[in-house]
């Protein structure tokens, strides 16, 4: 019933549907983390050039599109299917590996979890960045795939909404 009101509005609805829920607490937790990345930074008397900051930010945000991505194309999912909510739970946990830098995952994980390798890039790589050691091998990869899947995210959701029916028809 909700996602019908959505739809009405004469704005875009993944943009209406994805700032929705977006609130202070969300905001004040990046302001928060940048707070405490640059008390660290000068707190520790690491130097830091200001080009590796505007690398940081702008790797950031290709891993914020990345994360934004994949949860829309799981939630898109759910229009068809709501029994399968569970999902992003589930996408939480997995989301979860991101907290560890790749090199982590050599060994066991190395063929199995593929798919964990962008994940780690998302929080790995910026703070690589802003220490002057991050490859550009996994800028590509990052850059890339989170430009890819954010482009099949957005085609994703127009396609699940030429064929959605509505819940009163």
């Amino acid at each position: 019933g909700d996602l019908n009101a959505l739809l009405l509005k004469p704005i875009d609805s993944q943009f209406l549907m994805s700032t929705q829920r977006v609130g202070v607490y969300s905001v004040s937790r990046i302001l928060l983390a940048l707070v405490f990345i640059i008390w660290l930074v000068f707190s520790n008397n690491i130097d830091v050039s200001i080009i590796s900051w505007v690398y940081f930010l702008s790797l950031g945000v290709f891993g914020i599109i990345l994360l934004y991505s994949l949860f829309y194309v799981v939630m898109t999912c759910t229009i068809w299917w709501s029994h399968l909510r569970n999902l992003v739970d589930l996408l939480f946990h997995v989301m979860d590996t991101a907290k560890y830098p790749k090199e982590m995952y050599r060994s066991f994980f190395q063929y199995g979890a593929f798919f964990l390798l962008p994940l780690a890039l998302v929080v790995s790589l910026p703070t690589k960045a802003l220490f002057q050691k991050a490859s550009w091998n996994d800028v590509g990869v990052l850059v890339v795939l989170s430009s890819s899947l954010f482009i099949v995210s957005r085609k994703f959701w127009k396609f699940a909404l030429r064929h959605y029916t509505s819940a009163s028809s």
